[in-house]
């Protein structure tokens, strides 16, 4: 994986994953902003199969005031996307850019010191997605509050 890419296999079905993430995002009262796959087109398309792949697009105002405050050219990289691949197991991964790396190409500290909350909610998302517990995250205080199935 290049630097600033996380990729983490889980057990899950690639259905039950985005179903995972789609909950995870309403509960983090995030927007799902925008969702593409190139399995859907190819399959309407094209009439080709391939393998579950989807980008997600999640943000929220909050992220936009404080990237904003910090660096309008910086907007083009909204919204956060995570990539859900299916693998040939039928389990399912979860990749997506951290912010810092994300952000990184405009070398502003104050853009770094604001990304702290979007940072905690990709490792709540990715929690909540990777594991079997019932993971939430009080995105604003930083809180875990883990329940086991």
């Amino acid at each position: 994986m290049p630097a600033g890419v996380v990729h983490i296999k889980t057990d899950f079905s690639y259905a039950t994953l985005i179903k995972r993430q789609d909950t995870a995002v309403k509960k983090n009262k995030m927007g799902l902003v925008t969702r593409a796959s190139a399995t859907v087109g190819a399959k309407r398309v094209l009439k080709q199969k391939m393998p579950g792949n989807m980008v997600v697009g999640v943000y929220h105002s909050r992220f936009a005031v404080r990237m904003f405050k910090a660096s309008i050219p910086a907007g083009i990289e909204a919204p956060l996307r995570l990539y859900i691949t299916e693998n040939s197991n039928k389990t399912a991964s979860l990749s997506y850019k951290t912010p810092t790396s994300v952000f990184a190409p405009y070398k502003i500290d104050d853009l770094k010191k604001r990304l702290h909350n979007s940072t905690q909610f990709l490792l709540q998302l990715r929690e909540t997605q990777t594991t079997k517990a019932d993971v939430s995250l009080d995105v604003w205080h930083s809180h875990y509050r883990i329940r086991q199935p």
